[in-house]
């Protein structure tokens, strides 16, 4: 392969921490690799439903840390900007379950004081 074309993997992890830093170890993880043959479509990957494309991963994870961690335990789901999609927005979560996103867009809100 030339430069440029090779293949590796991407793994998403999700990492337990205490409100003091102390790492707890891992509560959801997934690895994948994209397939070459889409390489060079990423236009063609946005008209994808989510459960095609990558970012679905993000709910993954959400589900994982919902599977894994007690139920009165507060979390924060930590995203960049790849996790700014509107189904991980409105995808249900506990009360104690919270999500903290750098966003890719930028948002209007209807009402933005309340």
């Amino acid at each position: 392969m030339g430069p440029g074309l090779e293949q590796g993997y991407f793994l998403q992890s999700a990492l337990a921490l205490t409100t003091d830093g102390v790492p707890l170890g891992l509560v959801g993880q997934i690895a994948w690799a994209r397939d070459p043959e889409t390489r060079g479509k990423r236009a063609a990957r946005r008209q994808l439903p989510i459960e095609e494309k990558e970012s679905h991963r993000w709910l993954k994870i959400q589900e994982q840390i919902a599977a894994r961690v007690p139920d009165d335990t507060p979390t924060v789901l930590m995203g960049d900007r790849e996790s700014d999609i509107y189904e991980l927005l409105i995808a249900p979560r506990k009360p104690q379950q919270e999500l903290l996103i750098r966003g890719a867009w930028d948002r209007k809100l209807a009402n933005p004081l309340g």
